[in-house]
């Protein structure tokens, strides 16, 4: 998908002055001459990029060209250690950008190139309001994406995750609905295509009944199937919450991207019944839609590699559409780091490890053992049987998913050999200043 916060970056710019979106994961590293042209280089990524970043914004600054910072991966790792990490983020970009960003933020950044005054710390006030605006998709190359109609229904979300950083910039336990007649504006401007993917932080959770209404009555308007990234308490509702499965459906959703996070889950009953998460599983596929569940192996220290293993096989025989596993990544700034780095249980300070595919805090599992599982759970989830397992009639009905389980295979095969725990023992501490 398009990186949303550059969008939203180039929607908050003033008309006066012209945006160029340069995606280096799509379209690989960025010219000089295309990058000595710009009179202001903005830079944003996650955590992984960190260090891509810092030679980009060097690299920018030797041709003349200021450069500006910002995003959760930095606000997250200057929060941690403002004198230290503050005067390593300064020592590549002229200045960056902490928290959540506003017009006039942004304008105020813009009027300090003009004067050649950008350097150091820039916030917004204590007192400015939340503020949305509609993503300008005018700047992207569609082909270059698999989904490049990607918008924002809201920010945030009622919930505070433990490995979760979100709220750096949304604030935690918030939720902002974008304003109807911005997401309005926003559909009008997808480029043509099928497909819409609502990449909201948590889909209309905490959202009032008009909200709702609002957002879901926008989006079956464009007549097209539209996915969304959401949770198991949303679409079956909890203490008196509607459920919003019926309703999404029938405003034209097909497919759901649900977090199941904890490994655990089926064999703890402290934690969520299992018999939950199947009873949703079946009203998505009943409805005739797809969900992809996602699933993190050490995302609880009660894990061991006995539940992890049980856990892959009610993965396959769940009949989700699609699988995500990975390894706990508590990046900069979430709630979970913050407690990690008080008991000093954190295994790696590489930024570049903090994808998901890695170990990366103290477990009962150690982190030889967890590596192995995320590989064997991968193998397992999409072998060949166990794709035709998992989606069993899926196969022959919904062809279109069995080659797209393929594909992942497919990726996946390459990716197997490069995760090992040498890698990962050579690697866990390199240096920011030298990740790419």
């Amino acid at each position: 998908m398009p990186p949303g916060w550059a969008l939203d970056l180039a929607g908050r710019t003033p008309p006066e002055h012209e945006c160029t979106l340069y995606d280096e994961l799509v379209h690989g590293p960025i010219p000089t001459e295309t990058l000595k042209s710009a009179d202001l280089c903005a830079i944003g990524g996650l955590s992984p990029s960190r260090g891509r970043g810092y030679q980009l914004a060097d690299q920018a600054r030797s041709l003349g060209v200021p450069v500006v910072g910002g995003g959760i991966d930095l606000t997250g790792h200057y929060l941690e250690d403002p004198e230290r990490n503050g005067a390593e983020i300064l020592r590549h970009y002229d200045a960056f950008v902490y928290g959540r960003l506003t017009r006039r933020l942004w304008a105020h950044v813009l009027s300090l190139v003009e004067k050649r005054e950008l350097r150091g710390l820039l916030q917004v006030e204590a007192d400015e309001p939340w503020e949305d605006v509609a993503l300008r998709h005018s700047l992207i190359k569609p082909a270059s994406y698999v989904f490049p109609r990607v918008i924002r229904s809201s920010s945030g979300c009622p919930r505070q995750c433990g490995f979760c950083a979100v709220g750096l910039i949304n604030g935690f336990g918030c939720q902002h609905p974008k304003d109807p007649g911005l997401l309005s504006a926003e559909l009008q401007s997808l480029p043509p295509g099928r497909e819409i993917v609502d990449s909201a932080d948590a889909c209309l959770a905490g959202a009032s009944p008009k909200q709702i209404s609002d957002v879901l009555g926008l989006l079956r308007d464009t007549g097209q199937p539209w996915y969304t990234e959401t949770m198991v308490e949303v679409l079956l509702g909890s203490e008196g919450t509607p459920g919003l499965l019926e309703p999404m459906v029938r405003h034209g959703c097909e497919g759901f991207y649900v977090g199941l996070e904890d490994i655990i889950y089926p064999f703890n009953p402290k934690q969520r019944p299992v018999e939950q998460v199947e009873r949703l599983i079946k009203e998505i596929h009943d409805r005739g839609c797809k969900v992809l569940g996602s699933f993190v192996l050490d995302g609880s220290r009660r894990a061991t590699e006995d539940s992890i293993k049980r856990t892959i096989e009610w993965i396959i025989h769940s009949r989700l559409d699609f699988v995500q596993l990975s390894l706990l990544a508590l990046v900069p700034g979430s709630p979970g780091r913050v407690s990690a780095l008080k008991t000093n249980s954190l295994l790696v300070t590489n930024p570049r490890m903090y994808d998901g595919a890695w170990p990366t805090i103290e477990h009962q599992i150690p982190p030889d053992k967890r590596i192995e599982l995320l590989m064997w759970g991968y193998r397992q989830v999409y072998s060949p049987l166990n794709i035709a397992r998992r989606l069993g009639l899926n196969v022959v009905k919904q062809p279109i998913v069995a080659l797209a389980n393929a594909h992942i295979r497919s990726s996946i095969a390459k990716w197997l050999p490069t995760a090992t725990y040498d890698y990962w023992e050579a690697h866990r501490h390199d240096p920011t200043e030298n990740g790419g």
